[in-house]
């Protein structure tokens, strides 16, 4: 017998004897206490899962051994009421959490990841380990307050971070020559950057921005969005050689 087969057993065995005693007791609290001290006393993750699909449920919390799915490559706990991210295995390349509560993630050695989604969350940063990571992927809707676009990998094509309560652009935002598009839809914004004029960006979304000036846009841009701001003239930042 596999140590993983003799701990499946034992944990049947002692629930089997949990509900014995339950329909004799009912006695919850101590039903309670009991489930708690297992969950902390065997591992709870199995170390050869490969992809685990939790999403619509009413989760609460990830328990810590799930950094013992050294195998782990897919996990997708979205439409819970998660609060805390604690470690994941590095092994993770899909990482589906939108729509939670999260309001923290602890850091991890993540080695490549290829989907992303922590939409509509509670966090306020994402962690340092992470940098230079991040593919395309799904950040809105969030309270970063102001973030760092080198957490993304070099190339990064798109960023969508509106809704996100920034209260300054982007670092880095035009030191990036990958980058096309930018999405900063409903934040709170007040100036963008002079070195706008020369980036790359070829669709800017700044609407719902406290935005008053905007400065001479760069002669890629194709696409620009900025209504709901409160900008007075936008003429003087449209040359005639921009193919907008």
């Amino acid at each position: 017998m596999t140590d993983e087969n003799f701990v499946s057993f034992y944990q049947n065995l002692i629930l089997s004897s949990i509900i014995c005693f339950f329909e004799i007791t009912s006695d919850c609290s101590f039903l309670i206490e009991l489930i708690c001290f297992l969950n902390s006393f065997f591992r709870l993750f199995n170390s050869s899962i490969e992809s685990i699909d939790a999403s619509y449920n009413e989760i609460i919390d990830i328990d810590e051994s799930i950094c013992n799915a050294t195998k782990l490559k897919k996990l997708d706990l979205s439409f819970n009421q998660i609060h805390f991210v604690p470690i994941i295995p590095s092994t993770l390349t899909h990482i589906t959490l939108n729509n939670n509560q999260i309001e923290k993630i602890e850091s991890s050695e993540i080695k490549e990841i290829s989907e992303f989604n922590i939409e509509s969350n509670k966090l306020i940063e994402i962690p340092i380990s992470f940098q230079k990571k991040l593919p395309v992927c799904k950040i809105k809707k969030n309270l970063f307050m102001e973030f760092d676009l080198t957490m993304f990998i070099p190339n990064i094509r798109e960023v969508n971070l509106s809704l996100c309560n920034l209260q300054s652009f982007p670092s880095n935002a035009f030191t990036m020559r990958s980058l096309s598009k930018l999405i900063l839809f409903g934040n709170n914004i007040k100036e963008i950057p002079n070195d706008f004029s020369k980036s790359f960006i070829s669709s800017f979304d700044i609407s719902m921005n406290p935005i008053t000036y905007l400065p001479p846009i760069p002669q890629t841009m194709n696409e620009l969005k900025i209504n709901y701001c409160q900008i007075s003239d936008i003429c003087s930042s449209i040359s005639d050689k921009n193919i907008i």
